[in-house]
């Protein structure tokens, strides 16, 4: 039995109603009459649609996929059933993240098995901003192919992408990863004396610190140490100096599988490919209008780095400055403008003053301005999601 788009002018309420009907329908439909006998009867239904998907049992799905070849193109199908396997292998046995994966995508981002490109994003500032990024980046552009009108599906992750990894190599889905650089140092940890605290040998115990880019070594963002794990093992310097000394194309990964020679056991890792459909992006040294280059933490950090001159034209309006809904005093001090006077900088308003991430990115919305041709002619976008838009828009 053969049912074709059954979505086609149907609500997407009813859509989700009648899958969960037909299914027990053809359920009964089996059973003839009273003889205890049954059909056979296999059913296969094509969709576009998302809500049929998340209603669907997720190892009954096919995914169909157009691959380029030399004679133009191929279509392949893959069995999401197959992703539970390849889960086991890579995660181990006893690995959630598979459980995890099919719970949320049926759930909440069914939408992805249809898109033609994905984004991967940390938080609610970025999903908040990405939509008039993305318009922004179109304008500034003039693509011929503009990101507005590519289908792309853009999934909140936080700052674990890793957990994506299987997924998004196997339905072969060009894919950009937005994260944070996330560098930190190492203190010596103290009681609440001020005595330092010791490990059993008698050293020193010390624990990480979260600090500007300039000052750490280190990074905690997992999902870089995943994706870009190659480029810590090729390169010599700390994990910060390897990150910032990266080149574009060297964040532009593919998954290769790789034997094991003690076990002979074939794993999968990501090495730097510029063919690779999987590009992750996080802050990189930036120079803002007044000159001051900078190498931002976070996405706040980076917004406030080059678009001080927006905070400062809220500031001096007539209405109350909507940075000030937005943030929170400095501790001990009274004034937000001791970042606009140069006392203090963007890591500071991000780290010690932002109090609600959604607000924020709500007001900068509020204060964008226009003109007859142009939206959010105010501020600029942070170069490292700049370039990862501008990757993601060619096919």
């Amino acid at each position: 039995m053969f049912i074709e788009e059954p979505e086609a002018h149907t609500h997407p309420q009813m859509q989700y109603v009648f899958v969960k009907n037909i299914k027990s329908l053809l359920e009964e439909g089996k059973r003839i009459a009273d003889s205890g006998d049954t059909i056979n009867l296999q059913t296969f239904m094509t969709t576009h649609s998302s809500h049929i998907v998340a209603e669907s049992d997720f190892d009954d799905i096919k995914y169909f996929v157009k691959e380029s070849s030399d004679y133009g193109f191929n279509i392949i199908s893959k069995n999401l059933k197959d992703l539970r396997t390849l889960y086991q292998k890579e995660k181990g046995e006893d690995s959630n993240h598979f459980k995890f994966l099919k719970q949320y995508l049926t759930l909440n981002r069914s939408e992805v098995f249809f898109a033609d490109k994905i984004i991967l994003i940390e938080g609610d500032t970025e999903r908040i901003l990405l939509p008039a990024i993305i318009k922004k980046i179109d304008q500034d552009n003039d693509f011929v192919v503009p990101l507005m009108s590519q289908n792309i599906s853009i999934i909140e992750v936080g700052n674990y992408s890793e957990l994506y990894s299987t997924f998004i190599n196997f339905i072969g889905t060009k894919t950009l990863i937005i994260t944070d650089i996330d560098i930190y140092s190492l203190v010596d940890d103290v009681d609440k004396s001020g005595n330092p605290k010791k490990n059993k040998d008698g050293s020193i115990k010390q624990k990480p610190e979260l600090c500007r880019v300039s000052e750490g070594k280190f990074t905690s963002n997992s999902s870089l140490k995943f994706y870009l794990k190659d480029q810590f093992n090729l390169k010599e310097g700390t994990e910060k100096d390897i990150l910032t000394n990266l080149k574009f194309e060297e964040k532009i990964v593919s998954a290769c599988e790789v034997c094991n020679k003690e076990t002979s056991k074939k794993k999968i890792i990501w090495k730097a490919d510029k063919e690779g459909k999987v590009l992750i992006v996080y802050q990189i040294k930036e120079t803002n209008y007044e000159g001051v280059m900078y190498n931002a933490r976070s996405f706040e950090d980076a917004f406030f780095h080059i678009n001080k001159k927006l905070f400062i034209e809220i500031e001096g309006t007539d209405v109350e400055g909507k940075i000030k809904k937005c943030v929170e005093r400095y501790q001990g001090l009274k004034k937000v403008e001791l970042f606009f006077d140069n006392t203090k900088d963007s890591f500071d308003l991000a780290e010690n003053c932002v109090s609600k991430k959604p607000s924020l990115a709500m007001d900068i919305l509020w204060n964008s301005k226009s003109d007859n041709k142009k939206d959010f002619i105010n501020w600029q976008v942070p170069q490292y999601i700049r370039e990862g838009l501008e990757w993601l828009q060619k096919d």
